[in-house]
This record gives structure tokens, sequence and C-alpha cells, in this order.
């Protein structure tokens, strides 16, 4: 019994020594992100992609039309540089003796999000008879959403504050009235970043009808 006692001792008093430890090389191999290298933290956004979307987020086929509540657009990154940290920058954090980079955090943008604009390219006439014309910034008519909402909300509420962008999750955006009838959208979507960084994703087309 004596010698079950001392056994468990010891072994308690070894893996609590093992947890103080900040060797991730202990508890950790290289593919959790544990090598002499520290993985890269964030991204520069070279591209991005928009995808048609249900809203049961399945892609669908941008030339047929959906009730205009049951579609949206969706934009991801798409071509990316990977951006270091710098030196100064890398902290070391650990606690019960695994380091946080075996839990790296999502890939996110360099640059926050600080505006979208919704550019309306060609003339349309609603069903109530407003006409939107050409070069008409329609940004209001829409809303907005990412990867934590449930919902679309307006682009002032959407960027309250701006925002990062993370690697494989999507900026989705809807028209938020019915349109009385069948539409055809033809859009331009501009997305400003920090520093000065806009992208230009041109003629988007959206087809939209009445709600069912």
């Amino acid at each position: 019994m004596k010698s079950w006692l001392r056994n468990t001792f010891t072994s308690g008093l070894l893996f609590g020594f093992l947890a103080i430890i900040p060797g991730c090389e202990i508890f950790c191999t290289d593919s959790c992100g544990c090598g002499p290298t520290t993985p890269p933290k964030s991204v520069e956004i070279r591209s991005f992609e928009v995808l048609t979307l249900s809203s049961d987020n399945k892609e669908v086929n941008p030339s047929e039309t959906k009730p205009f509540d049951q579609v949206v657009k969706a934009f991801r990154i798409n071509e990316f540089n990977l951006v270091s940290e710098l030196p100064g920058e890398l902290g070391f954090h650990w606690g019960l003796g695994t380091a946080l980079a075996c839990s790296p955090a999502p890939l996110s943008s360099k640059e926050k999000l600080i505006d979208l604009q919704v550019i309306n390219t060609k003339e349309v006439q609603l069903g109530d008879g407003t006409t939107l014309q050409a070069g008409q910034d329609i940004t209001e008519l829409f809303g907005f959403k990412n990867f934590f909402q449930s919902q679309l909300i307006s682009l002032s509420e959407f960027l309250k504050e701006p925002q990062f962008l993370y690697l494989g999750e999507f900026i989705t955006t809807g028209f938020m009235m019915d349109p009385g009838k069948n539409i055809d959208l033809e859009l331009d979507f501009i997305l400003k970043l920090e520093k000065g960084k806009e992208f230009l994703i041109p003629k988007e087309v959206l087809k939209i009808g009445p709600k069912n």
C-alpha cells in the first residue's frame, strides 16, 4: 500500500512538473505547429472569389432566378500571401505544458475590412416602379452577415467596427426588399480594407424575384 501511494505521489509530482515546462516539443509534433519556425498568423489578400449561394448555403447557378430572400452572394479570400510576424512581435504563450501553437488561431487578413459598396451597373425597374440607375450606389438595399451572424443586417451595423476577414469564411450579402417582379441585377462589389486597399469584383449577376 505504501509503495502504491509513493508511486502515485511521484507520478503526480512528475506530471505537475511537466505541466509548468513551456516545452512544446514534449507535447506536440511539427504537424501541430511546434517546429522551430512560428507559423504565419495573417495573410495579405490578393483577390476574392464570389459564389452564389442558396439560403441553406448550397451553391446555385447565378443564371437561375430565385426568390430574393433565398439567394445571396458570398465572398471569401481567394489568392493571398502569408505574412509572418516580426521577431519583436512574437510572444511565448503557454499553459499546462501545451504551447498555443498546438491550436493555431485561424489565419486572418492583415488589414481589416472598413467598407463595402454595391454598385448597380445596368438600369432596372422594380415592381413598384422604382428605377435603379446604372452607376447607382445601392448598398442600402442590401444586408450583410458573416460566419457569426444568423441574419442579414445593414452595412452600418455590420461594419460598426472594422473587422478582420478569416481564411475560408464567407461574408454574404443579399437584397433586402421584395423587388415585386423578376429582375436581373448586374452589380459591381467594392471591398475596402485599411491602408487604402480596394478590391473590385465586377459585373456579378443576381437574378431575383418576389418572395414565395
